[in-house]
């Protein structure tokens, strides 16, 4: 449970690093920022990866949070990066991330240290 809480932490501040970096942003502002874009992209990266490396029995058990879909987020940004749009990360970061991070917010154990 010690690695899976430090992902999750880690989730959450890169959703929070998201969300802070698009605040205020309309999409034509983000289609307009290539360095918001990338730093976007990148937290959206962190979170498929902590995403897929937490333990399947973790994930297992909370199956309210798309974890298959955060790593085939991660995985498409990655390797499929020359057909990424970034309306599409806009959408991502704005709609999708948010909820995310309610779901995974709601797992982080509130006391780290009776891990």
């Amino acid at each position: 449970m010690r690695r899976d809480s430090h992902l999750l932490e880690d989730i959450r501040i890169a959703a929070d690093d998201v969300a802070e970096y698009v605040r205020g942003m309309r999409l034509e502002d983000f289609l307009a920022d290539r360095r918001t874009q990338d730093a976007v992209e990148r937290q959206l990266i962190i979170i498929g990866e902590a995403a897929n490396r937490l333990s399947a029995e973790f994930k297992s058990q909370h199956p309210q949070v798309p974890w298959k879909r955060l790593t085939q987020i991660r995985n498409f940004y990655v390797h499929g990066y020359e057909q990424l749009k970034p309306a599409d990360v806009w959408g991502t970061a704005k709609r999708f991330i948010p909820r995310v991070s309610k779901l995974v917010t709601a797992l982080i154990p509130t006391d780290q240290g009776e891990e």
